[in-house]
C-alpha cells in the first residue's frame, strides 16, 4: 500500500507542477513567442549603453514593442547594418535565448535581407 501512496503522490505532484508551468506561459501572454520572431529576423546583436540607446531613441530610431512586455523592460530597435557599425560603445552579443542576451536592457538589431530598416 505504502508505494501504491507513494506513485499517487507523485502523480499529484506532477500535475500541481505542470498546473504552475501552464499558469504561466499562459500570464506570459505569448511574450516568447513575439520576442523570438524579432530575434530570427537579426542577423546581428549589439549591446549598448543606455545613453547610446537614448540617443538612437531621439534620432528617430523605432523601439520594438515587444521590449515592454518584460521586467526589466528592454528596448531593442533595428538599425541598417552600415549605422549599426557606427554606433560607440557596442558590444556583439549571440543570437540565443541565453544569459548573455537576455540579460542586456538596450539592444541594437541588424535585419538580415535589406540594407533598410526593418518596417
Amino acid at each position: 500500500m505504502k508505494e501504491l501512496e507513494r506513485r499517487a503522490r507523485c502523480v499529484r505532484s506532477s500535475a500541481v507542477i505542470r498546473a504552475w508551468e501552464y499558469r504561466q506561459r499562459r500570464l506570459a501572454k505569448g511574450i516568447w513567442f513575439r520576442f523570438r520572431r524579432v530575434l530570427a529576423e537579426a542577423s546581428e546583436a549589439y549591446a549598448v549603453p543606455p545613453e547610446v540607446m537614448d540617443d538612437l531613441v531621439a534620432r528617430g530610431a523605432r523601439l520594438e514593442p515587444v521590449g515592454t512586455d518584460f521586467e526589466p523592460k528592454k528596448r531593442l530597435v533595428f538599425l541598417e547594418r552600415s549605422w549599426a557599425e557606427k554606433v560607440p560603445q557596442r558590444r556583439a552579443v549571440a543570437l540565443q535565448l541565453g544569459p548573455e542576451l537576455l540579460g542586456e536592457r538596450d539592444l541594437v538589431l541588424v535585419a538580415f535581407d535589406s540594407p533598410s530598416v526593418r518596417s
